[in-house]
């Protein structure tokens, strides 16, 4: 059977229209109409006691919003992906309805409870809105994209 274990809500103030999983499984990324992006973080049950002592118990874990990239677009964000190992610890990219395909990485200084994440790269493409883009699997250095062109977009990333 489904069953809804956890819900998140007062994150974004407009509709979340993506969100994605660290490789690793202990973040999540939203993306939403308001042009930002969300960075999540999960915490065992054992963090959850010790570190937010005010909540009910309970035998779950708890995700909680540790950072905020606002204005990560000038639009609304249709896509998030996080990157495979291969493309470098920290990465993900972006795209929107500003027409953009954007590379955040994380940054020295940044922790699990308080991530930083600099702009890496920038695109403008010919797609209109650039409605999805997922990284490649296996291969960090390539990205694919699709907009509402109806093309579908192989970029190479230089790592």
């Amino acid at each position: 059977d489904w069953y809804c274990a956890y819900s998140i809500q007062d994150i974004h103030k407009d509709t979340i229209w993506s969100l994605a999983l660290s490789p690793g499984g202990g973040r999540l990324v939203t993306a939403s109409a308001d042009g930002s992006l969300a960075i999540l973080k999960s915490y065992t049950p054992t963090e959850r006691k010790e570190l937010f002592p005010e909540l009910p118990d309970g035998t779950n874990g708890i995700w909680k919003c540790v950072g905020l990239l606002e204005e990560a677009h000038l639009s609304t964000v249709y896509c998030i992906d996080y990157a495979p190992a291969r493309a470098g610890h920290g990465r993900m990219v972006s795209s929107g309805g500003d027409n953009r395909i954007q590379i955040y990485r994380e940054v020295s200084g940044s922790t699990s409870d308080k991530p930083l994440f600099t702009l890496e790269v920038a695109v403008d493409t010919n797609h209109g809105d650039v409605n999805c883009v997922c990284w490649h699997p296996r291969d960090g250095s390539i990205l694919c994209s699709a907009g509402d062109d109806g093309t579908v977009r192989l970029w190479r990333f230089e790592l």
